[in-house]
């Protein structure tokens, strides 16, 4: 089958050639000149006949394997078939015991991008979500992954556990891709939606996902309650609730952050779920939390008690569940700390003659009107004022909850 004329092609043919086509050097192995979307592209092919069949092994693309190389890489695989090997079962050989599994590959993803994450929370959850949803393809090499094996995983989970299932899948396609770039895997990704997955898997709604909330009737006497706890991780979460935070930010705050005069919290653009600086104005009773802890360390402001670090990201909720009788109103689950956002944007809504945007921003959510968000910039920061500050005169019993908050009038906390 091979032509036994050896080195056919001049390095000159070789590099300015755009005859498409396979051009022989000798041997069985070739230089192949393709065009596609982005030009000409040019590698080698090595073709054998082995047992009555012929195979096609490829050296690699021409501007990572020059035409030496080539012959070089040809002289090999005679060799090996001269041996009675097959070099191409040799190669795949070869890389395979060099592949990672999908474990492993999973373990180098997360220690590659673990600096990336706001908390350690969002690393647990990768490892939860990979090592126990994604069990069936832990000890498979990742270049033998395919779209089945990735359906196995995500089809008796797509329906009943939809946004678990959205988030495993996601992250399946990041460590694949991830093992391609390191040269482990070649071709599709087997976990893509677009074009692959999207036809096997049914189109169900995203939905947000409910947090079981304080109904914000219920808010002072829950405050009075908490009060008479004397841990500092219920001064953490009476000041999350204040200012209608999320538990990263709280117990990450330091307070270089805080100024206090001013009464304003400023919370950096990496600590922040939408990577942008949120300032957050201070009422009186969050300043008066602030007040109890000032003393404790001279960078966190809610401390563990070795007073090293900050407190953990499960101490809120202990305190939480250590309050029993709190439910949500709609789905009567015990209340969790993520709920109180939407006690306050519940809150906002039914009790109140704020415009939605002002409260949105307390949220720190974004505004999809461009034209008004400029517009409430000027404004903004100022009527937030308000909105907090009559909050936590919600949270104080002063308010009556049949009574709608207007924007002036406002008592004041005694």
């Amino acid at each position: 089958m091979a032509n036994r004329t050896s080195n056919q092609l001049s390095a000159k043919f070789v590099e300015t050639t755009k005859k498409l086509g396979n051009h022989l050097d000798g041997d069985g192995l070739y230089l192949q000149v393709q065009e596609g979307s982005r030009g000409i592209s040019k590698s080698w092919i090595f073709r054998y006949q082995r047992n009555k069949r012929v195979r096609e092994m490829g050296f690699g693309a021409l501007k990572d394997v020059g035409l030496q190389a080539a012959r070089q890489k040809l002289a090999e695989c005679r060799k090996l078939l001269l041996d009675g090997k097959d070099p191409l079962y040799e190669k795949n050989l070869k890389k395979s015991l060099n592949v990672p599994t999908f474990s492993e590959c999973c373990e180098a993803y997360i220690e590659a991008h673990k600096a990336d994450w706001k908390n350690s929370k969002s690393e647990l959850q990768w490892r939860n979500t990979l090592k126990n949803d994604a069990k069936s393809l832990s000890n498979i090499k990742v270049d033998f992954i395919s779209t089945p094996l990735v359906l196995k995983v995500l089809q008796p989970i797509w329906t009943v556990k939809n946004d678990t299932a959205r988030k495993l899948r996601g992250r399946i396609e990041r460590v694949l891709d991830y093992a391609k770039s390191l040269g482990h895997r070649t071709g599709e990704n087997p976990a893509a939606m677009k074009g692959n997955l999207e036809f096997s898997l049914a189109k169900k709604p995203q939905k947000a996902e409910h947090q079981p909330s304080l109904y914000w009737k219920e808010l002072s006497v829950f405050i009075k309650e908490l009060r008479s706890r004397e841990v500092i991780s219920r001064l953490a979460l009476e000041f999350l609730i204040l200012t209608a935070t999320r538990t990263s930010e709280v117990i990450n705050a330091q307070w270089d952050e805080i100024d206090l005069k001013e009464k304003v919290w400023l919370i950096p653009a990496n600590r922040m779920k939408a990577a942008k600086e949120h300032a957050i104005p201070l009422s009186e009773s969050a300043i008066k939390v602030l007040e109890k802890v000032k003393d404790l360390h001279g960078k966190w402001v809610f401390p563990n008690n070795m007073k090293k670090n900050p407190i953990s990201n499960m101490a809120m909720l202990e305190v939480v569940r250590g309050m029993q009788g709190y439910k949500d109103k709609t789905s009567k689950k015990p209340i969790v700390v993520h709920g109180f956002r939407s006690t306050f944007r519940t809150w906002a809504s039914e009790a109140t003659n704020f415009p939605s945007e002002i409260a949105e921003a307390a949220l720190a959510h974004s505004n999809p009107n461009k034209v008004e968000a400029a517009y409430l910039r000027s404004h903004q920061f100022q009527n937030r004022i308000a909105l907090m500050d009559r909050y936590a005169l919600l949270a104080e019993g002063v308010f009556d909850n049949s009574q709608v908050i207007e924007f002036n009038n406002v008592p004041q906390i005694i």
